[in-house]
């Protein structure tokens, strides 16, 4: 009798409990992936993203890379549109 009462509280609970637990995994993944947009997007747009191609000695290297980059940092750019820091 006890456990069959104390089953009847703990269960609405438990729904409860993975009900909220749902929603945060549902809405943590936006947040996370903001924050390592915002992350990268700093990073790149920091001064030591940018030390990157003007202290490398290889022309070749840093002009078949550029393409790659301009789009890498226009794909953070419609991520996060706004970053002031892009």
């Amino acid at each position: 009798m006890i456990l069959a009462s104390l089953r009847n509280l703990l269960l609405p609970a438990g729904y409860s409990l993975i009900f909220c637990f749902i929603l945060l995994l549902a809405t943590g993944c936006g947040v996370l992936r903001r924050a390592a947009t915002h992350h990268i997007a700093d990073v790149f747009s920091g001064t030591s993203g940018s030390n990157v191609f003007s202290q490398d000695n290889d022309p070749e290297l840093i002009r078949e890379a550029l393409p790659f980059a301009l789009k890498t940092y226009e794909a953070l750019l419609v991520s996060d549109p706004k970053n002031r820091s892009l």
